[in-house]
């Protein structure tokens, strides 16, 4: 398997990245695979955003929960109300991602139909 190097100098696999959203009660939620670039991409705005001591819970709710983007070695990435908590085997970090680049970003790699048309981070569809 291809590597490369992360921002933060830890390996980055080049093959099979995967995101998902959280929508659905009772149903498997949508998943994806990211491309090695696009992987590279979202991780690096990840480890760009500033470390946050205290992150909101997720809140319980019907429908759009927030979304994620898992490596091939475990590491995870979960992105909802304002905030990416990034877990490894070896530590969780909160970052605060106030304008929910990461987030947009996740929901932006899906392929073409497979979320609902217009979903945005707030978890509400915006119009055309």
């Amino acid at each position: 398997m291809d590597t490369s190097r992360s921002v933060s100098g830890t390996p980055v696999a080049d093959e099979g990245w995967t995101a998902g959203a959280r929508l659905y009660a009772g149903r498997p939620d949508p998943t994806w695979s990211v491309d090695a670039t696009s992987a590279r991409a979202l991780r690096a705005l990840g480890e760009r955003l500033p470390s946050i001591e205290r992150w909101p819970s997720q809140r319980a709710s019907i429908g759009y929960r927030g979304c994620w983007l898992r490596a091939p070695e475990g590491a995870r990435w979960v992105a909802y109300d304002g905030v990416v908590v990034a877990e490894s085997d070896s530590a969780t970090i909160g970052r605060r991602d106030a304008e929910r680049a990461f987030e947009r970003a996740v929901l932006q790699s899906a392929p073409a139909g497979l979320l609902p048309p217009g979903l945005a981070p707030d978890g509400h569809a915006r119009k055309p």
